[in-house]
């Protein structure tokens, strides 16, 4: 599951012991479309890494993602 924000602006604050439940992560600085687009694209690596024999979570890879720097 990832937490967003639907405003439109603004970031999603992480860590957040109170509302983030196990396995929650908090989208960042994406928008909830590309937090959800984000949150395919890290399901569909887990499921290839698995099929190639590695260990790689979802949570790594949306990881990656949400620190990538925002394109305008």
């Amino acid at each position: 599951m990832v937490r967003t924000s639907r405003t439109g602006a603004g970031e999603t604050v992480v860590d957040l012991p109170e509302v983030d439940i196990s396995g929650c992560l908090a989208s960042g600085s994406l928008s909830a479309p590309r937090a959800r687009i984000a949150l395919q694209l890290s399901l569909n690596a887990e499921k290839q890494a698995q099929s190639a024999g590695k260990s790689l979570t979802w949570q790594e890879f949306f990881a990656r993602i949400a620190a990538l720097s925002v394109i305008r």
